[in-house]
Parts: structure tokens; C-alpha cells; sequence
């Protein structure tokens, strides 16, 4: 049974990510996974047909296990203390109806209102990161633009 975590995996543009093997990659999109995958954050090669990964179609986002599993159980904390818990669109607005309008990330960036979800919520503070700066404080480099 799949971690519903992995589903909470931010694509840096904000689509909805899926959980996919590379043997279902391969068959919806055969000229681009017929030889597997890379992890677009830790570049890993990715050729074992039954490894999952979190998918992003829009994109061609790719994250393997290893680097799935890190992001959803890294534990993240406003600097109050307070524990992140993932959020999307919906959740937040239904928590804050000023979430309407987006989000702004706490996270050190001047990006203004954002709209990339999920993001890393604490619901004390209203402390926001966003999928970026989530990738970011676990080390990874920043998304291909």
C-alpha cells in the first residue's frame, strides 16, 4: 500500500503530483520513460520498471522513492516550533477564507502571492513555504525554469 504522503509531493509549478511506477510511465508516455526515469531533484537514474516514483504530467516532474519519502516524512517547523503540515488550495480556504487569493510564502523569498500547493502549513502561525523553498531547506536545487 502506497503512503498517501507521497500524493502531498510539491511539483514546483503547483500541479497535483501522482505516484507512478516506471512501468506505468513507460506505457502512458513511451518516447519519453521507455528507458526509465531520472529524479529531477537528486538526478538519480531511475531504470528498475516497478520503482515508483511522484509524477507531475504537466512537467515531466519526476521525484524517485528515496527523495519522495524524504519530503513526506521530513518533519518542518514554523519558527514558533509548530509542526508543517501539508496543505492544498482547498484545505487552506477552508481553514481561512483569505487563502482565496493565495498565499504568501514565509519562506525568504519576495515572490508575492503564490498559487503553487501543496505547501508546508502551519495553522497556528499562518507561517506558509512554499514547494520551492520545501525543496529548498531539504537541499535540493532549485526547479528547472
Amino acid at each position: 500500500m502506497m503512503d498517501e504522503r507521497l500524493a502531498m509531493i510539491p511539483c514546483p509549478r503547483g500541479h497535483e503530483m501522482v505516484v507512478k511506477t516506471a512501468q506505468e510511465l513507460a506505457t502512458s508516455y513511451p518516447e519519453a520513460y521507455s528507458q526509465g526515469f531520472q529524479c529531477d531533484l537528486c538526478h538519480s537514474e531511475c531504470r528498475d520498471r516497478a520503482m515508483v516514483c511522484t509524477h507531475c504530467a504537466h512537467c515531466e516532474y519526476d521525484v524517485c522513492a528515496t527523495c519522495s519519502n524524504r519530503i513526506a516524512h521530513e518533519v518542518m517547523v514554523c519558527p514558533a516550533g509548530h509542526t508543517l503540515q501539508p496543505a492544498t488550495a482547498t484545505e487552506l480556504q477552508r481553514e481561512n477564507p483569505a487563502y482565496r487569493e493565495g498565499y504568501r510564502c514565509d519562506g525568504g523569498h519576495a515572490w508575492g502571492v503564490q498559487h503553487f500547493y501543496p505547501v508546508r502549513h502551519c495553522s497556528i502561525c499562518q507561517y506558509d513555504l512554499c514547494p520551492v523553498c520545501v525543496n529548498n531547506r531539504l537541499g535540493y536545487p532549485p526547479p528547472p525554469v
